[in-house]
């Protein structure tokens, strides 16, 4: 009797033995998985099941009726006592027919393994022990007495003719179990590890709970950040855009907000200086669509504003200095989406900063892309249209001498020596708000994007 895959085959049986009453024992089991007679020859049959688990168990519950199928007792078989399911009664003495039935099983086909439902070991497992004696009409094993291997030894009765139809008076944690010797070269299955020797990893919110880091050891530094938290004055229907870091280490840091309100922080110290800021005064409606840092001055953009650049120069020791350029290259266009004619500046670009000039990109509602050189310290003004797109740009990082162009859910890449050539498009998944890039690491593009 043997299983593999789907298929279990029954060699040896009785010769009253058919594929109906093969049937019929199974159902009266309670199993009543289907199955396919693959092959049949004198006193063996091929059955095929769905899958591997269902043969499986089929081969489980036919192993524990061997008596039935393999050995003949020492009375004739009744139809009646073949097919008559019965009540296992675990509170009753074991008969010698019960020892008789149960050992002839044992030895007409292969051992079986032991039960492994129990994961975590904690019914522990069954051994035997016993020595073979010889009946005068065949060779049978004596009863083996079944113990657990835990420390509280336990005798269980051994099991009847039939189960039944599964639904039997015992407690569920009563169930017998019956281990025969493995043969000669097969060793036991290995018992999984118990419970408490299993360690279980502590979940993300378990570590977040913990009431204290864990000591650093001797000679190793702290490498997570430090975050601290500074707040900016308040003003109506205003809110944060855009934080810039100078080039020196000695320039205070700025932000610039949405209403061009201007605050300056203490670079190591993290303190606001009060006596740098530079509150918008609201006379003049102002909306800042984006800033960057182009070495020591700050240029913002501005939207249907009264003027489309300005730029901020920090100075050791000294209050920066606000100016407002007057050239304005970028012409009104009318946005589908809103009821007024939009103008002035979308986002902005660092492209160099030298000595005696600074020079910036600045994308507009015009759809066009201008490059901008301011000369210092008079900070005249000179603009440069690049191209014209068929979108309005949204985000602007130049590299190289690659611009790259972030429109909605696209990045274009335009090269600056070939103008006239078509630009190199990449589709996104998401719109595109902000590219970030550093020439120390000119090959990482950083991207703020939307989430959905």
């Amino acid at each position: 009797m043997l299983v593999e895959g789907q298929t279990v085959t029954l060699h040896h049986l009785l010769p009253e033995i058919t594929v109906d009453g093969l049937g019929t024992l199974l159902k009266d089991i309670g199993f009543i998985a289907p199955f396919v007679v693959k092959s049949m020859e004198d006193h063996s049959i091929s059955l095929e099941f769905s899958h591997s688990n269902i043969a499986t168990v089929a081969f489980s519950l036919l192993q524990h009726r061997a008596a039935f199928l393999f050995a003949r007792p020492s009375g004739p078989i009744s139809p009646a006592r073949f097919f008559q399911p019965y009540i296992i009664d675990l509170t009753k003495a074991e008969t010698p027919e019960d020892t008789v039935n149960n050992l002839t099983a044992s030895k007409s086909c292969p051992p079986a393994l032991p039960d492994s439902d129990d994961i975590y070991g904690d019914r522990g497992a069954y051994d035997d022990s016993g020595v073979e004696t010889t009946d005068s009409e065949a060779s049978v094993t004596s009863v083996r007495e079944i113990q657990r291997s835990s420390a509280s030894s336990q005798k269980y009765h051994s099991r009847s003719e039939n189960e039944g139809l599964g639904k039997t008076l015992r407690p569920p944690d009563s169930r017998p179990r019956v281990v025969n010797r493995l043969p000669n070269g097969l060793s036991a299955v290995p018992q999984p590890p118990s419970r408490a020797s299993i360690s279980i990893p502590k979940t993300l919110r378990d570590a977040s709970a913990s009431p204290s880091p864990p000591p650093l050891a001797p000679g190793t530094e702290n490498n997570e950040p430090h975050i601290q938290i500074v707040h900016l004055p308040r003003a109506a229907n205003n809110r944060a855009r855009r934080v810039l870091l100078p080039n020196k280490s000695s320039l205070p840091i700025m932000t610039v907000s949405m209403r061009a309100d201007f605050q300056f922080f203490h670079r190591t110290a993290r303190h606001r200086i009060s006596r740098y800021s530079m509150p918008n005064n609201y006379s003049d409606r102002r909306h800042t669509s984006d800033a960057v840092m182009i070495g020591d001055f700050a240029a913002v953009g501005y939207r249907s504003s009264p003027c489309q650049v300005s730029l901020i120069h920090s100075r050791e020791g000294r209050p920066p200095s606000l100016t407002e350029l007057d050239h304005k290259p970028h012409l009104a266009a009318h946005n589908t989406h809103a009821a007024v004619a939009m103008s002035g500046v979308n986002c902005l670009a660092a492209k160099k900063a030298t000595a005696n000039a600074i020079q910036f990109f600045t994308g507009g509602y015009d759809r066009s892309i201008r490059l901008w050189s301011v000369t210092t310290p008079d900070l005249a003004a000179q603009t440069e249209r690049l191209t014209t797109l068929s979108t309005i740009p949204h985000a602007l990082a130049f590299r190289d001498r690659m611009l790259l162009v972030g429109t909605s859910k696209k990045i274009l890449a335009l090269d600056l020596g070939h103008l006239s050539a078509k630009p190199v498009a990449a589709q996104l998944s998401n719109s595109i708000h902000q590219i970030h890039v550093h020439k120390q690491a000119p090959n990482v593009i950083v991207l703020e994007a939307s989430i959905s």
